[in-house]
């Protein structure tokens, strides 16, 4: 309808909701107009106020970088140590000698450190170089000591049996975790860098009574398998993980007769070396990440006391203010796991190379056979199982050897006799008809209708003779394949049961074999 006619038939009324509908049209684009713009108000002020939190943060970490940077300045001496000590260090790690390290270490009281990097200038062999680390370990033991078990594994020298004592981690040891700098030198000392008497003072340090190895391993060795439908199919598989970890431990676990390269040049890029020592040290190929040298590193760089955590404020204030990039933790002594996580991982092959598997497989061989055996009785018995086959009549337990009970099948086929039996009074019946049948037709020669009444008695007789003749055959053939049917279960059940066994018997067979192997690793490794 035309704006005419409407307006001619509505006069003022259609005027009016015209109205009303423009002003509702432009109510509700003035409401989206406003919700627009209290969103976007609402992201600019969080936009804003996110760049103001930040640049006050940025505000707080310089001023705080400031006031650090003053506070390093009062430790300006042992920066000068430090640099002089990574020449040292690098120096001694590449040549073996640094007597030609031109500046002196200065003099600093109170910091390990000095006497330390001293005691590589004039040699770790000399005189004066035990004088000066006895010195630097009167300051501070354990640094000192695990600075020179760094540097002897980066060198591959021998380790004086002492420093052995205080680095490396024991057995008996309940109070706290091992350190990263520990399992480092651990792994050297087992690939025999450091010299066979540190390997066995090793060996002797680390043995003992190792109540958690079996569990841990029982549960890694199961979970490197996976799962299995079958769980004896699972600890089969779990045994002979196990014999193919301990084997390949035991035969890694012989010494080559070759001496292997020593990775001198480890630390040449410890922080640069001057003049002619860095195209010396790039003559030895370096490789792209060495846990060693970083651990070094981290070593020297820690720090004096009083100003490590002055250097470590500076390192967080610095990531805070972006010219930093987010690092994982590198300090020297982070926690790595315990004495016997860390030898599972080496029997899980997760750990060092073949030197650490090798010892772990020593140190820890009455576990392994303990976690052999436990997951050898997980494959379970074999051939003991029997099912329950329940048929009309009767239930009888199949086993590999057949059924239990001889009477099943005579049970059966009573039962299906029963079931399909005729009832006894029907063949009577049907004779007594048949006889009235013969009586109605005798009596047909005095009325007709008698007659006609005998002949039907007598085919109702005939139908039930038939009837029962069918019911008596087809319960015959019924009780044939009732018997058919349960002699073919059974037969299925115990071939099942039969093919079970054969499969529990080979599991246990090979479950044995493991465990033998495992037996034979261990027994090898420990003589």
């Amino acid at each position: 309808m035309s704006d005419f006619w409407e307006a001619w038939f509505l006069g003022g009324d259609a005027y009016d909701r015209n109205t009303r509908h423009a002003l509702e049209q432009q109510r509700a684009s003035e409401a989206r107009a406003r919700s627009h713009l209290a969103a976007q108000m609402r992201r600019n002020q969080g936009d804003l106020q996110a760049q103001v939190d930040r640049l006050t943060e940025a505000f707080v970490a310089m001023v705080e970088h400031e006031d650090v940077r003053g506070e390093l300045i009062q430790h300006s001496d042992a920066a000068a140590v430090r640099r002089v000590a990574r020449e040292v260090v690098s120096t001694y790690v590449v040549t073996g000698s640094a007597a030609s390290v031109a500046a002196p270490v200065p003099d600093v009281a109170g910091y390990w450190l000095v006497p330390a990097a001293r005691s590589l200038a004039a040699g770790p062999g000399t005189d004066e170089g035990r004088r000066l680390l006895d010195e630097a370990v009167a300051l501070d033991r354990r640094r000192s000591l695990t600075l020179r078990a760094l540097v002897a594994a980066v060198r591959g020298e021998d380790l004086d049996l002492a420093v052995v004592d205080e680095v490396v981690p024991h057995a008996g040891e309940t109070s706290g975790d091992v350190t990263h700098a520990q399992r480092l030198v651990w792994q050297a000392v087992a690939e025999g860098r450091l010299g066979d008497a540190a390997l066995a003072r090793l060996e002797e340090h680390l043995s003992g009574e190792r109540t958690s190895v079996a569990d841990a391993l029982v549960e890694r060795v199961t979970a490197q398998v996976g799962s299995h439908r079958i769980a004896a199919e699972a600890a089969v598989q779990a045994t002979e993980r196990l014999a193919v970890l301990a084997t390949t431990a035991a035969e890694g676990a012989e010494v080559p007769e070759a001496e292997a390269p020593r990775d001198t040049g480890l630390v040449a890029a410890f922080y640069g070396l001057p003049g002619d020592r860095v195209r010396d040290a790039e003559k030895v190929p370096v490789p792209a990440e060495d846990p060693l040298s970083d651990c070094l590193r981290a070593l020297v760089d820690e720090g004096a006391p009083g100003e490590a955590q002055i250097l470590s404020r500076m390192t967080e204030i610095r990531t805070r203010m972006g010219l930093l990039p987010e690092q994982p933790d590198q300090r020297w002594d982070r926690p790595v796991g315990s004495v016997d996580a860390l030898l599972v991982d080496d029997l899980c092959g997760n750990g060092g190379g073949p030197g650490a598997r090798a010892l772990a497989l020593r140190v820890a061989a009455r576990p392994v056979r303990a976690a052999a055996e436990r997951l050898r009785e997980g494959t379970g018995p074999a051939g003991a199982a029997r099912t329950t086959v329940r048929l009309p009549g009767a239930t009888v337990e199949v086993g590999p050897d057949g059924a239990a009970d001889d009477g099943w099948r005579a049970a059966v086929e009573r039962r299906a006799r029963e079931d399909v039996a005729v009832s006894p009074a029907l063949l009577p019946a049907a004779v007594g008809a048949a006889v009235l049948g013969l009586v109605l037709l005798v009596l047909g020669v005095l009325s007709p209708g008698w007659a006609v009444l005998g002949v039907v008695v007598l085919l109702v007789a005939g139908g039930m003779l038939l009837g029962r003749r069918h019911a008596v055959t087809s319960g015959a053939e019924d009780v044939v394949a009732r018997l058919r049917r349960a002699d073919r279960e059974v037969a299925d059940t115990r071939a099942r049961a039969v093919d079970s066994r054969d499969a529990d018997l080979a599991r246990e067979a090979r479950a044995r074999t493991a465990s033998e192997q495992v037996s034979a690793a261990t027994g090898a490794s420990v003589g």
